[in-house]
Parts: C-alpha cells; sequence; structure tokens
C-alpha cells in the first residue's frame, strides 16, 4: 500500500504542474477585445523596444519557443492572433528568452548545448537500435544446411 501511494506521489508532482499550467492556460485562452492587440503585436513590440528589430516572429503549426539560431521567435496560430491573457503571456515568456540570449544569459546557452546534445545522441540511440535489432534478426534468422 505504501509504494502505491508513493507512485501517486511522484506521478502528482512530476505530471501535476504541467496538468495545472495546462488548466490555468486553457482558462485564460478566451478573446479579450479590451486588449489592444495580439500575442504575435507584443512581441513585436517588446522586441522592437529593446532595439530587437533583426528578431523575426513567426508563426508556427506547434510549440511556442524561441529559435536562438533563427533568432526568431515561434509562436502558435492560437498566441500569435488571439487576444487572451494566455496568449499575451506566452509571447512575453518566449520574447524573454530572446532577452536572455541578447545578454548571453549563461543558462540559455548551456540549455541550447544540452539540446543540441540530445539530439545527437538521440539520432545515435536510434541507429543504434535498427542497427541492433538487425543483427540480432540476421544472427538468429533460419540456418541454411548445405
Amino acid at each position: 500500500m505504501v509504494w502505491v501511494l508513493l507512485i501517486i506521489l511522484i506521478g502528482a508532482l512530476v505530471f501535476g504542474p504541467s496538468l495545472w499550467v495546462k488548466s490555468v492556460m486553457k482558462r485564460h485562452s478566451a478573446d479579450r477585445p479590451d486588449f489592444p492587440g495580439t500575442g504575435s503585436e507584443l512581441a513585436r513590440h517588446i522586441l522592437d523596444n529593446a532595439g530587437l528589430q533583426e528578431i523575426a516572429v513567426e508563426q508556427v503549426p506547434t510549440g511556442d519557443h524561441y529559435d536562438p539560431k533563427a533568432k526568431a521567435v515561434h509562436l502558435t496560430k492560437d498566441n500569435y492572433e488571439d487576444r487572451s491573457l494566455t496568449a499575451i503571456a506566452v509571447a512575453a515568456h518566449e520574447v524573454g528568452h530572446a532577452l536572455q540570449d541578447r545578454d548571453s544569459y549563461k543558462p540559455l546557452h548551456a540549455r541550447q548545448r544540452i539540446i543540441k546534445f540530445a539530439a545527437i545522441t538521440d539520432t545515435i540511440g536510434s541507429i543504434a537500435m535498427f542497427a541492433f535489432s538487425f543483427a540480432g534478426t540476421a544472427a538468429a534468422g533460419p540456418r541454411v544446411l548445405l
């Protein structure tokens, strides 16, 4: 019984914050006509005021993020076009990463190195899994007796 409670507690600690954030964002995603602009307009305004005119604000199909390599703030359709509290908060958050990049914020650059390393190891791991499964199948395959 203690193990079950421990698993539930760990599950709540791991998945709870993410579920809570998604719930709050959904609750505040309603259109707000009293807002003077959309998420993309706010992002552009903050970037321009920070002297970062070279940073693009682009709409993407999935995954709001700042891409330091492309020097672009990427916002999903809803956060790009909507006048909601969620769109404004997400746009401001992603622009914050552009400001961190401008200021050479060390944790942001460390995170980028970790992501690059993870992508490389993911590719190597995928190739290795394929190669080992192929080799295992070939080794265990039918034997031809001469």
